[in-house]
């Protein structure tokens, strides 16, 4: 079975990176961020991000800290 692809909201990327909107479009801008998919037609988008897409940036920030944290013990 195909698993279904979940999708996320501002707030709740907001609550999942612990980072204000400002800080996200930001890095979003600069590349440091997964941009979101606009849905919706005429002026009225909506910005969503896939749920996996925002796992594997935190896995991987999360990589780095660690990665990071262990160089400096060593």
């Amino acid at each position: 079975m195909e698993k279904v692809e979940r999708f996320l909201r501002p707030e709740q990327v907001k609550d999942r990176v612990g980072f204000e909107d400002t800080w996200i479009r930001a890095q979003v801008k600069q590349g440091h961020f997964p941009a979101p998919i606009l849905i919706g037609t005429g002026k009225v988008k909506r910005r969503i991000w896939r749920e996996s897409v925002i796992n594997e940036w935190i896995a991987a920030h999360t990589a780095e800290r660690s990665d990071a944290s262990a160089k400096e013990a060593a």
